[in-house]
């Protein structure tokens, strides 16, 4: 389990990620998609195609590091989206990063 402070927010890419991505890869999705300062020490999710695999990335202070989860069974249920909303990433609470 991730140990999450209150002021760390999580933010989840809503498009399929390449799992090939390592450091760079996922870095600059999180500049660009995400639109968010990978080294601000808030976690970044990305779910692939059939949302079994799971990349989360998270500035320690020292470095870069990555989480990652494959599921044997099932899949990653990405939280609805908000009516209206066309931003290419949601802002998650802990409890749905749990639900998924």
């Amino acid at each position: 389990m991730i140990a999450i402070s209150a002021q760390t927010k999580l933010y989840l890419a809503r498009d399929a990620t390449d799992m090939r991505k390592s450091f760079r890869g996922l870095i600059l999705l999180t500049e660009a998609v995400l639109q968010q300062e990978p080294v601000s020490g808030h976690l970044f999710l990305f779910l692939n195609r059939r949302q079994d695999l799971m990349k989360i990335l998270y500035w320690d202070g020292t470095g870069f590091c990555i989480w990652y989860k494959r599921l044997e069974r099932g899949s990653f249920q990405r939280p609805p989206a908000v009516a209206g909303e066309e931003r290419r990433g949601l802002e998650l609470s802990t409890a749905q990063l749990s639900l998924m």
